[in-house]
């Protein structure tokens, strides 16, 4: 494999890797009600649902 070929493809992926960490702490930042209000939403109804203990399991 070509030297130049290797260094591009590593440089290629932490880039991507970087865009792709700052878009999703851009984005749990903007929503981040949103998303509290639905993980809240969804743990009730777990905790309706199934009982106390399955909502450790959800949450992990």
């Amino acid at each position: 494999m070509n030297l130049s070929i290797f260094v591009f493809f590593i440089s290629f992926f932490f880039l991507a890797f970087k865009f792709l960490t700052f878009v999703i702490h851009f984005v749990t930042f903007r929503f981040r009600p949103l998303t509290q209000r639905l993980y809240y939403i969804l743990a009730r109804r777990n905790q309706v649902v199934h009982g106390e203990t399955s909502m450790t399991g959800f949450v992990c």
